[in-house]
């Protein structure tokens, strides 16, 4: 199957692969460009009230898998999604449910692996169910002849739990909030947006019942560099008296710009971010950084086609502070004192894409994209051993949408090619300690592996519509390793889907 997959990918790759998606509402949402934005006054230069509703489920397996993800898992889900219009008033809405069951998962117990400057790992393979909830809505209104006022709430819920020891519970919260202002004369559009953001998560772990061994946790605080213990020590502060599990919070403030000139838009934002692993007293480290972004996009219609030119650039740093904390019994009040704070890492990460869609009016698209990412990270975990680690991937791909009569199919194919340089230093030869930092290096390893083979990804989908835009949809994909692999579990990995949807 794997073999079969690789050489339709080849053959297809000419005319598809970033994702095959489903369309019409997808259709009508991405030829405005001001919805990939964060103005939502900018729905209102598009007219067409369009809404879907889908349930779907699926499987996915397979050996070429990553540290953190499972040898198995179930998921299935509901979503619907709305654009409406009326006189004087354009309103957005969304709302989704997915469920996931996994087998034989362990790694990371955060929930979003690599999102925070610290992590913390588990190594007993066992059974992980996932719930996540999300809620967003927009309202944008005419105030007069030339001005829009509107704005949006986007939530997200998430209830992540392991079901073996070493068993974890996971509750993880995601809220931002944009209200935008937009002025418009003809060709000429021109907005502003404030951004607030916050993410915060909480992971609570527990052993339950009489065991014979101990089951060891690993802090990660850096380029897999770090603290490994038995899982109740304080050292890892999971298990620590006075804090409800391992809170991690995150605030970030912004502010974006907008300006379209007939097929021409442009967007520009900026947002500082401010968080913290801890509660109360005992806040063990805080870590901040900036966001910057910009979008480039051109619409040009030529013949019956029309032709979407993008292009992006992403800029996210962070910077980790470990605090030295004591606790201090003083006339019976015992209290925490904070002594200062070291930097234990640095990181640098910039994203850049160009890609190109073309549509026509009978819901045929196609297009191609690359995108390249690069991450560098400086982590000093402990002194004066300081470790570097440079990190590059990219992605070329292409995809198309072919719909016949009741009858469509997508297909794309993307192939990812990565790139790592570590390398690891003492900054003072007066210091030296017994032993060097603690490094995860089977994992490391098993990481490095994946990051750095090239992979192709097929994905194929197949939709009939009966009558009322009533569809039903089966979807495939195949992610497979181009070259032999020593560490990682080998082979291939699919995924094998159905859903049932509802456009109007």
């Amino acid at each position: 199957m794997n073999k079969l997959l690789s050489y339709i990918s080849i053959a297809v790759l000419t005319l598809s692969a970033a994702e095959a998606v489903a369309q019409p509402f997808r259709e009508y949402r991405d030829r405005n460009l001001w919805n990939a934005g964060r103005n939502v006054n900018g729905v209102r230069a598009d007219s067409v009230t369009v809404s879907y509703a889908e349930i779907s489920g699926g499987y996915e397996s397979g050996g070429y898998r990553n540290v953190n993800e499972a040898a198995s898992l179930w998921n299935a889900g509901a979503e619907a999604a709305t654009i409406t219009h009326l006189d004087k008033i354009s309103m957005t809405g969304s709302f989704s449910f997915r469920h996931s069951d996994a087998k034989d998962m362990c790694g990371s117990m955060m929930s979003k692996p690599g999102y925070y400057p610290v992590d913390i790992l588990e190594f007993t393979p066992g059974r992980k169910t996932r719930q996540i909830y999300s809620i967003a809505g927009g309202i944008t209104a005419d105030i007069a002849e030339n001005w829009r006022i509107g704005g949006t709430i986007d939530i997200e819920n998430e209830n992540y739990t392991k079901r073996k020891d070493l068993r974890h519970s996971n509750y993880r919260l995601d809220m931002t909030f944009v209200p935008s202002l937009m002025w418009h004369k003809g060709d000429i559009a021109a907005g502003a947006s404030y951004i607030f953001s916050r993410t915060s998560e909480t992971v609570k772990a527990e052993e339950m019942g009489i065991t014979s061994g101990s089951y060891y946790a690993f802090l990660d605080k850096g380029l897999r560099y770090g603290v490994m213990d038995v899982w109740d020590n304080s050292g890892l502060h999971i298990f620590e008296a006075g804090v409800a599990g391992f809170p991690v919070a995150e605030n970030s403030s912004g502010v974006a710009l907008q300006f379209q000139w007939k097929g021409l838009y442009i967007d520009a934002e900026y947002g500082r971010r401010n968080g913290k692993i801890g509660e109360k007293q005992k806040i063990w480290y805080n870590f901040d950084g900036d966001n910057v972004s910009a979008r480039l996009a051109y619409k040009l219609q030529l013949q019956e086609l029309t032709h979407y030119f993008s292009g992006t650039y992403s800029f996210r740093s962070t910077e980790d502070m470990e605090n030295v904390l004591e606790d201090v019994t003083e006339n019976g009040v015992t209290l925490t004192r904070n002594y200062g704070a070291s930097t234990v890492s640095l990181s640098n990460s910039h994203e850049a894409g160009v890609s190109w869609v073309a549509r026509d009016g009978r819901m045929l698209s196609f297009g191609a994209g690359i995108g390249w990412k690069g991450d560098r990270t400086a982590a000093s975990v402990l002194y004066p051993y300081v470790a570097t680690q440079k990190k590059d991937r990219l992605d070329v791909g292409a995809w198309f949408w072919l719909p016949y009569r009741r009858f469509s199919m997508g297909c794309s194919v993307d192939f990812r090619f990565g790139w790592i340089s570590d390398a690891a230093r003492s900054v003072s030869d007066d210091v030296s300690p017994e032993s060097g930092p603690t490094r995860l290096e089977e994992y490391y390893d098993i990481e490095r592996e994946y990051f750095t083979t090239p992979s192709g990804i097929a994905r194929l989908s197949f939709r009939y519509t009966f009558r009322r835009n009533i569809y039903i949809e089966a979807r495939f994909r195949s992610c497979e390793p181009l070259k032999d692999l020593y560490r990682n579990s080998g082979g291939y990995r699919f995924f094998a889907g159905l859903a049932l949807g509802y456009d109007f």
